[in-house]
């Protein structure tokens, strides 16, 4: 199922003689796949690599911006093909703390768990018509290779993942999706707010010209500061946090507690009725009402936020 040790071009050839084209992948639906999917995504690559690590999706950029800084598509490195019916889509590890040192000469028993990380970036992404047969896993000298199996860098989707250790968070490693973008779908009638805006054109602009009035207006950009804050948050998303749910709670004597033993009834002035409290690292977060899944409990959310509110006292200002 899965080659390792050829060349990054032997997928590109043998794309080309059995008669494909590469129309292109939807890049970002395959983004948000990743985004949706980054606690998917670390337990795949620390199933494989081991350690501690966590990931985290970067802004999406493309080929020819990526190489127009100092690139880091270049030196040693492994890549991950996913052979599709729409084209490949590659992930990239330059060589660093995240590889293992038996990446560049696996093992069968190593094959085997690159093997199963192809499985899981196939499911994770949810491609269509992805082959099994071409999808394969090579160590290469010279990632600049990568690049250069793209005819046209700007055509081609990077979307930059960093993983950093729990342990360490000093120690980091970057990892990049490319894929070639397919042709944006343009409507022939413009729609919402669009069309509002062409409806209120002066009579005899030409349609063409309206659209094109309309096309040119600028999108929102955000600014850097607003791109570092979405950023640092998208880092902390993967981290795990202690759920749990309280029943009730009361305080009794010492005395009682010490008299604590198999059989003794503790009674609560909660109702059965009432909610029951999800704490978040021991922190109020939401209540809910239990519910029985198949053998297990589960707790059915009603409402985010829990505030509590004080009686009205006897005496009204």
């Amino acid at each position: 199922m899965i080659a390792g040790g050829a060349s990054l071009f032997d997928f590109e050839l043998h794309f080309r003689t059995r008669g494909m084209s590469e129309s292109g992948i939807d890049f970002d639906r395959l983004a948000q796949s990743f985004g949706g999917n980054s606690a998917g995504l670390t337990a795949a690559l620390v199933s494989t690599f081991g350690g501690d690590w966590t990931v985290a999706p970067g802004d999406q950029t493309d080929l020819a911006e990526l190489k127009a800084e100092d690139s880091p598509l270049e030196g040693p490195g492994l890549v991950l093909k996913l052979a599709s019916s729409a084209g490949r889509v590659l992930l990239t590890i330059p060589q660093g703390p995240l590889l293992p040192d038996w990446i560049s000469e696996p093992s069968d028993e190593q094959q085997s768990l690159l093997n199963d990380l192809i499985v899981d970036l196939t499911q994770l992404l949810d491609l269509s018509g992805v082959d099994p047969e071409e999808s394969t896993t090579d160590w290469t000298e010279e990632l600049a290779e990568v690049s250069a199996s793209f005819d046209v860098p700007q055509e081609c989707g990077v979307l930059p993942l960093e993983a950093f250790s729990a342990s360490d968070p000093n120690l980091a490693q970057s990892l990049y999706i490319l894929a070639k973008r397919s042709e944006p779908v343009v409507d022939e009638e413009p729609s919402g707010q669009a069309a509002e805006q062409v409806s209120d054109a002066p009579a005899g602009v030409p349609k063409a010209e309206q659209n094109e009035a309309v096309s040119e207006k600028p999108a929102p950009v955000l600014n850097q500061e607003t791109q570092d804050l979405i950023h640092r948050v998208r880092r902390v998303m993967p981290l795990s946090v202690k759920v749990s749910v309280r029943l009730a709670e009361k305080k009794i004597d010492l005395g009682q507690l010490i008299n604590l033993c198999p059989g003794t009834l503790i009674m609560f002035q909660k109702s059965c009725d009432d909610l029951l409290d999800l704490y978040v690292n021991n922190k109020p977060f939401a209540q809910g009402e239990a519910v029985k899944i198949g053998e297990k409990f589960g707790l059915k959310i009603n409402h985010v936020g829990v505030e509590k509110s004080r009686p009205p006292g006897v005496f009204t200002l």
